[in-house]
């Protein structure tokens, strides 16, 4: 199938019934995302699903170029925590710890993802499907989330206390910094 982007992009592993082992992967990684979530597993199974489909069948040049910068700023974050940590004098689990930390990692599996989206591999009507289920579940669960929150503490979930609240501190810190650059 042929997007509306470029010629270039052809599918890569469909086979003759229509089916794709990287599509129906990675579209179910969405159709689970809530279980996901509970068990905590949404990182670990994302990239699982994303490196897997990435490093096995995305072999288009034009795809593995746009993937590129994202995986060299996660190259470059590696780096960073190791430098870090190398003066840090820390142990090597603090070491383990921030590599495979979303906030370093997560430009890998982000450079991973743009490539399969680039290289054609799933159609992408099936996946935005799959990724609008999530918005749905989101809006679902929602609802008793906040309820929940309501009865568990609700000077939080409503801000009657606003200067108690975690997101006030981050604020008040976020203001002293900006303040401290004047």
């Amino acid at each position: 199938m042929l997007t509306t982007c470029s010629s270039e992009v052809v599918p890569e592993v469909h086979s003759a019934d229509g089916f794709s082992l990287p599509a129906e992967a990675i579209c179910a990684y969405f159709r689970w995302l809530p279980a996901l979530w509970l068990c905590g597993l949404t990182l670990p199974v994302a990239f699982l699903t994303f490196f897997a489909t990435f490093l096995i069948y995305v072999r288009s040049r034009r795809a593995i170029l746009f993937a590129l910068p994202w995986c060299l700023v996660g190259a470059a974050q590696y780096l960073s925590v190791l430098i870090n940590w190398a003066q840090s004098g820390e142990p090597a689990s603090v070491l383990l710890k921030h590599l495979v930390a979303g906030y370093v990692s997560g430009w890998l599996l982000l450079g991973a993802a743009i490539g399969i989206g680039a290289s054609g591999i799933v159609d992408p009507t099936r996946l935005l499907k799959s990724i609008a289920r999530v918005a749905y579940y989101s809006i679902v669960f929602a609802v008793p989330a906040y309820v929940l929150a309501f009865y568990m503490r609700p000077e939080i979930a409503v801000s009657r206390k606003p200067n108690r609240t975690p997101s006030a501190d981050h604020l008040r810190f976020a203001e002293f910094c900006i303040w401290d650059l004047r």
